[in-house]
């Protein structure tokens, strides 16, 4: 379901082989909590499948539906999968940061740069970086742009001695 999710959505068959003979699924089980169970208690973030139980040849035959997920990236016990072909695979780094930037939560102008200062950045690169927003760095008051660096120095703690920024450092 986490592949699927990650990917392009799919659908899942119970009781049905990779070779397409129809085996079926007990008719006494309770699969539809137990799917529901996995999506919503093994999936970060939680997933909402879609589940129907078919009767082919006499046999029952589970379906789950699983979307192209709208909070990629998805993981179970701490992996992430993506579908390639018609296999599930981990994330390669550079697969799991596409998925990452594909979900807004971060982008290249926002990667940490390790062992950098606020004395780095050049001033004129935030001016042109803020301006692409509509936002005048330059013409903030000295008082807000402590407000920033103060922000600045909160998040690179956070970061763990990594220095999120949208603009060139010197080099």
């Amino acid at each position: 379901m986490v592949a699927f999710a990650n990917s392009q959505g799919g659908v899942i068959l119970l009781g049905v082989t990779d070779q397409g003979i129809v085996t079926g699924i007990p008719a006494d089980c309770r699969l539809e909590e137990w799917i529901m169970n996995i999506a919503r208690d093994r999936v970060i973030p939680a997933l909402e499948p879609q589940f129907k139980q078919h009767t082919i040849d006499k046999k029952i035959v589970g379906e789950i539906v699983v979307s192209k997920g709208k909070d990629k990236p998805y993981q179970t016990n701490g992996k992430y999968y993506i579908r390639v072909g018609s296999t599930n695979r981990m994330a390669s780094q550079t697969e799991l940061m596409r998925l990452f930037q594909a979900s807004g939560i971060f982008h290249y102008d926002g990667n940490a740069v390790e062992g950098c200062t606020i004395r780095d950045l050049i001033f004129t690169e935030l001016d042109r970086y803020f301006g692409e927003y509509q936002i005048d760095f330059s013409s903030e008051s000295e008082k807000n742009k402590q407000r920033l660096q103060i922000i600045y120095w909160f998040l690179q703690i956070l970061k763990a001695g990594n220095v999120k920024t949208g603009v060139s450092i010197h080099q």
